[in-house]
C-alpha cells in the first residue's frame, strides 16, 4: 500500500524542488525524461484550457455573467504558468534561499540568541503551523473544487469538453475529465509550494526575527548590538536573496493571478446575490474572492511589516549605539548602522539584486571572540554569491554577556 501511494505521489509531482529528510535540505530534483514530459503535458492542458476560453469569449458572444466566469478560470490557469516557470525551469536560486533561511532558522531557533518573550515565540510557532495546515489543505481542496464542478457542470467553459474542444461521447469526456483533474493536481502541488513554503514562510521568518529585535532587551549593549547587527544584516541578504527570486517575473504575475479572481469573483457574487443558491458552482465565486481577499491581507501585512519594523530596528539600533557605547564604539558601529535600510519586497529587481552599492558592503563585524558569533556571507564587486549561502549564513553560539 505504500508503496503504491509512494508512486502515485510520484505520478503527480512536478515539482523540481523537494525536501530530502536524509541529508536535511531542500534539492534540485534531476530533470529526467519522465518530469519534462509530464510537465509539458502540464502546460498543454492549462494552455488548452486558457485557448478554450478565449475563443468561447471571442466568438460564442456569451452574456456578462458567463464571459466573467470564463475569465475567472481561464486567467489564472494562463497567469500561474507564467508565475511558475522561473521556479520549475530555473529552481537553483530557490533551492539556495530555502536552505539558507532554514539554515538561519535552526541555528537561531525559538530567538535565543536574542531572547524574546515566550509567549512571542510561541505565537509565532502557531502562526508557522496554521500556515503549513493551510498548504495541504488548498493543496487538496482547490483541484477537488474544480473536478466537481467538471462533474456537476460537463459543459462548463472555458474547461475542455466545451466551446472549441467540444465532446459529445461520455467516454470521451470522461477521459477529459480525468485527463484535466490530473493537470488540476499536478500543477497545485508547485502552486501552493510557491505560495506557502517559498512565500509565506519566508516572509514569516523575516517578520519573526524582526519582531524578536523589536521586542528584545529596550536597549542592546556594545556586544549585543554587534550580534543584533549581524542578524539584521543576514535578514536582509535573505530578503534580497527573495526579491531576486521574485523580481520581473514571478511577484507581478501572482499580484495579477490574485487580484483578478478577487475582483471577478466578487463582481460575480455581487451580481448573482439573489441566485447564489440556485446551483451548486455559485458558491465557487465567493469562496474565490474570500480566499483571494484573504491573501491579499496577509500578503499586504506581513510586507508591509518588514518594512516598518525593520526602519524601527535601525532607529532602535542608532539610540542604543548612542546610549550604551563608547566614542570610539559609536564611531565604528554608528557607520554599520548607518549603512542599514529598511527591507522592502521590490517588484523590479535592479542590476545589484542584494539592494547594496558603493561602500555599502557586508562585512565581519567586530569584537568577537574567535569562534563566537555569527557570520555573514560577503558581497564582493557589489554582487552577492549566494551559491555558498548554506555556509556563510550560519549562526554560531552568542557570545556571554556579561
Amino acid at each position: 500500500m505504500l508503496k503504491l501511494l509512494r508512486k502515485s505521489k510520484s505520478f503527480f509531482d512536478v515539482n523540481y524542488i523537494y525536501f530530502d529528510a536524509r541529508v536535511d535540505k531542500f534539492v534540485k530534483r534531476p530533470k529526467t525524461r519522465s518530469n519534462w514530459v509530464k510537465l509539458i503535458t502540464c502546460y498543454l492542458i492549462f494552455g488548452a484550457i486558457c485557448l478554450n476560453g478565449f475563443y468561447s469569449i471571442l466568438f460564442t458572444q456569451p452574456g456578462i455573467l458567463e464571459t466573467s466566469s470564463i475569465l475567472l478560470f481561464a486567467s489564472p490557469f494562463c497567469v500561474s504558468m507564467i508565475l511558475l516557470s522561473p521556479m520549475l525551469l530555473q529552481p537553483d536560486p530557490f533551492v539556495f534561499l530555502l536552505n539558507a533561511r532554514q539554515e538561519f532558522a535552526l541555528r537561531n531557533i525559538n530567538g535565543n540568541l536574542l531572547h524574546p518573550p515566550e509567549k512571542l515565540v510561541a505565537n509565532c510557532k502557531i502562526v508557522l503551523k496554521l500556515s503549513h495546515i493551510l498548504s495541504h489543505i488548498v493543496r487538496i481542496v482547490a483541484p477537488g473544487v474544480l473536478l466537481l464542478l467538471m462533474f456537476f457542470e460537463p459543459g462548463l467553459k472555458p474547461f475542455l469538453g466545451s466551446g472549441l474542444f467540444i465532446v459529445s461521447s461520455k467516454g470521451g469526456h470522461l477521459c477529459i475529465v480525468v485527463v484535466q483533474a490530473w493537470a488540476f493536481f499536478s500543477m497545485c502541488g508547485p502552486m501552493t509550494y510557491f505560495m506557502f513554503i517559498f512565500l509565506c514562510d519566508s516572509l514569516h521568518c523575516a517578520v519573526e526575527h524582526l519582531c524578536y529585535l523589536k521586542r528584545s532587551d529596550d536597549s542592546f549593549r556594545r556586544i549585543r548590538l554587534t550580534l543584533a547587527l549581524q542578524i539584521f544584516k543576514q535578514l536582509h541578504i535573505l530578503l534580497a536573496q527573495m526579491n531576486f527570486c521574485l523580481r520581473n517575473v514571478c511577484l507581478p504575475m501572482l499580484l495579477v493571478a490574485v487580484i483578478t479572481p478577487n475582483i471577478l469573483g466578487m463582481s460575480l457574487t455581487i451580481l448573482l446575490s439573489a441566485r447564489l443558491l440556485d446551483h451548486v458552482g455559485n458558491l465557487f465565486f465567493p469562496l474565490a474572492a474570500a480566499f483571494t481577499t484573504i491573501f491579499i491581507i496577509l500578503f499586504g501585512t506581513f510586507a508591509g511589516y518588514v518594512h516598518k519594523w525593520s526602519g524601527k530596528c535601525i532607529t532602535k539600533f542608532g539610540k542604543s549605539c548612542a546610549v550604551n557605547c563608547d566614542k570610539m564604539e559609536r564611531k565604528v558601529l554608528g557607520r554599520v548602522i548607518r549603512s542599514c535600510t529598511p527591507m522592502k519586497i521590490r517588484f523590479v529587481g535592479r542590476g545589484d539584486f542584494c539592494e547594496y552599492s558603493g561602500t555599502n558592503r557586508l562585512f565581519q563585524l567586530r569584537p568577537f571572540p574567535r569562534g563566537e558569533g555569527p557570520k555573514v556571507a560577503k558581497i564582493v564587486n557589489g554582487a552577492a554569491d549566494f551559491s555558498m549561502m548554506d555556509k556563510d549564513i550560519e549562526m554560531l553560539p552568542s557570545p556571554k554577556v556579561s
